[in-house]
């Protein structure tokens, strides 16, 4: 196989057995005793390596043995967290911290190796958590075009994605994409539940949501409901392998010496060169940043479980200190469907001229402006909005 080191732009070749080994990433001093969980990982990787082979070959995943298919969300969780962007991250973001903080005067947060290696420790022991998470969402394998590129793969192998314009990049967020490339040919990925129903809905001739056209959609469709794998264009497996860049610490592995397009990615990034954590700290009380541009106009997002909800809105007024956020909007269709849930999760508010916020937790009912229909978000719990309501009264508030 070959590497790419993203540090230095050097393309050398590896036996499979050497790649990705560094000595010691397990060991740990505690209390003067030094420990190796290595060996802890040696079962796994027997595991990891038999069912991936069945799945990089197999026809579908109704030929996988039941077995397998219950075990690959742990090997997938494991390969999620025991990575060295895992271990660098803490003392990035506590990095990240200290500098939003110190103009504020807050004390600067330091982590010391040892304790970026217990942190890592830490969420290597709940991998089973992580499996959960997996569990609740569609494995779907991928292949790669017979003419086309195929796939690589990084130190940090299991990649996250989310195609929404207001998507985050967790486990439980709607909309997520998860994707391992487990051979040249073949990826598997787990995708949020919401992808399969906009899928029906879009193939249903009742729904209003255009009807998605494009040969991929149906295949995508077939992998869902009959475990067929998906044939990706040659744009869909650039776009993976630019994660595998873009999510990685520092090496990319691949079974060619072809790493131009990946030079490229660096030449445009020079950021992407070193990589320690995939968490950026934003400004204190700041919207976050879209991954992609949002339509014009004001909007209005709610999340409920896996479902998602993006409602255009106008005359909109969000009040932090009173939590209530209250809106009009033309979108009959979609605010119809948005009040068939009773309560939702989360909901967030993103203005046209960069401003907006968020509440968790939340309700929705409608109420009369000078004759005009409002609705109104609040907090769902009746003792905390009496809370907001008394500090919006409180002498020390006005």
């Amino acid at each position: 196989m070959f590497v790419f080191d993203k540090q230095t732009s050097k393309i050398f070749r590896s036996s499979i057995a050497d790649a990705g080994a560094e000595r010691d990433f397990y060991k740990l001093s505690i209390e003067g005793r030094s420990i190796n969980l290595e060996p802890a990982f040696q079962e796994i990787d027997s595991r990891l390596a038999a069912v991936f082979s069945d799945l990089a070959t197999s026809n579908g995943l109704r030929d996988v043995a039941d077995g397998a298919l219950r075990d690959v969300p742990m090997l997938f969780a494991v390969q999620l967290t025991r990575t060295k962007l895992r271990r660098t991250s803490p003392a990035a973001i506590s990095e990240q911290l200290t500098e939003r903080g110190e103009p504020l005067g807050i004390s600067p947060v330091t982590i010391s190796d040892e304790q970026a290696r217990l942190l890592h420790l830490t969420q290597l022991t709940d991998v089973t958590r992580v499996a959960e998470a997996l569990r609740k969402k569609d494995l779907v394998v991928l292949t790669a075009p017979v003419s086309g590129p195929s796939f690589v793969i990084s130190d940090n192998p299991v990649v996250l994605q989310n195609t929404l314009p207001y998507g985050r990049l967790g486990l439980a967020a709607p909309g997520i994409e998860i994707y391992f490339p487990i051979s040249p040919r073949r990826c598997l990925a787990y995708l949020c539940p919401s992808h399969r129903e906009t899928l029906v809905k879009s193939f249903d001739p009742r729904h209003p949501l255009r009807e998605l056209s494009d040969p991929y959609s149906e295949q995508l469709m077939c992998a869902l409901h009959a475990g067929i794998p998906a044939t990706m264009s040659s744009s869909g497996v650039h776009f993976l392998n630019e994660l595998q860049v873009a999510q990685s610490a520092r090496f990319v592995y691949a079974a060619t010496d072809e790493f131009e397009w990946a030079q490229k990615i660096l030449d445009r990034h020079a950021e992407l060169r070193n990589v320690r954590t995939l968490v950026n700290v934003g400004e204190m009380g700041a919207v976050p940043p879209t991954p992609y541009p949002m339509p014009p106009g004001d909007w209005v997002i709610f999340e409920v479980g896996h479902r998602h909800f993006a409602l255009s809105v106008f005359d909109c007024t969000f009040d932090a200190t009173q939590g209530e956020l209250t809106f009009r909007t033309a979108d009959i269709a979609k605010l119809g469907e948005i009040l068939s849930e009773e309560a939702f999760d989360s909901v967030e508010f993103r203005g046209s001229r960069g401003d907006g916020g968020g509440m968790r937790d939340v309700v929705i009912d409608r109420l009369e402006r000078d004759a005009a229909p409002f609705f109104r978000v609040r907090y769902r719990d009746e003792h905390l909005r009496a809370l907001m309501d008394a500090i919006t009264r409180s002498p020390t508030a006005e």
